[in-house]
Parts: C-alpha cells; structure tokens; sequence
C-alpha cells in the first residue's frame, strides 16, 4: 500500500482527524469546511477511470449550495492512501461551481483496493423514498 505523502494531505494538514482505529491503520477521519479552493486542489487528486461527471447533477448540487438547500447526509469524500479521490467528485465539482462553502466528511487512507467498491449499491428509488417517509401506498405513487 502506497502512503500519502506530506503533500498529498496539505488540504487538511491544518485540521486535526477527529477519529482514528488501531485495526485501521493510516485511515483518518475529518470534518471540515471545503471552499471552492481546497475543493478545486481536491478534486487534482481525482483517479483515472472515475465515472463521467454529470454536468446535470452537477448544476443541481451547485444550485442547492448556493441557495442553502443543499443538506450534509454523512457521505464522506474518499481518499486513497496513494493520496487519490476516490468518491466525491460531483460534490467537489458543485462545492467550485457555487462559490461557497461546505462541510464535508473526509475519509483518507483508504486501501486503493476498496474503490471496486465504491457506489456499486442499487440506487435508491423514489418508491423507496416515499417508504422511509412512513407513505403507506409508496409502490404506487
């Protein structure tokens, strides 16, 4: 496994990892601001062979941002211990668009292994939505 060097951290260098796990090594956890400049320098860590980013998608993050409708859900961005981003491009991307600001989850560390992993889950339906709001004929709505 490749470490990340010294470089590789300068955009949280400044923050102290708010969680660390002895099984875990070199994984660290932070929580902080990413303005359009830090995410412009995160998203140079961006991996070949990354999903096309969704200009559509993109916009929407941006627009949300932008007019605070944009909600933090815990997903963190992801980073390789070879100092690569492996998840959270299109929030990156939206944080540059918008001009502002947002608190982010930052994951880094992770083995470069695991990006085979990364967003292979079934993407959550708007029946599925519907459902977890407690909407008793969600399939047929």
């Amino acid at each position: 496994m490749t470490t990340a060097t010294a470089e590789d951290r300068l955009v949280w260098a400044d923050h102290r990892s708010i969680a660390m796990h002895p099984e875990l090594p070199g994984v660290e956890v932070f929580l902080i601001k990413v303005g359009p400049e830090q995410a412009a320098e995160m998203l140079k860590r961006n991996t070949d062979g990354q999903r096309t980013i969704s200009k559509i998608s993109v916009e929407k993050l941006a627009t949300d941002m932008a007019t605070m409708e944009w909600m933090f859900n815990g997903a963190p961005l992801l980073f390789g211990s070879d100092g690569k981003l492996y998840d959270g491009q299109h929030r990156l991307t939206a944080i540059v668009g918008s001009g502002g600001g947002q608190g982010l989850l930052i994951v880094t560390g992770i083995d470069p292994n695991a990006m085979d992993t990364i967003d292979t889950n079934r993407r959550r339906s708007y029946a599925d939505t519907l459902k977890m709001k407690g909407i008793s004929n969600h399939p047929i709505v």
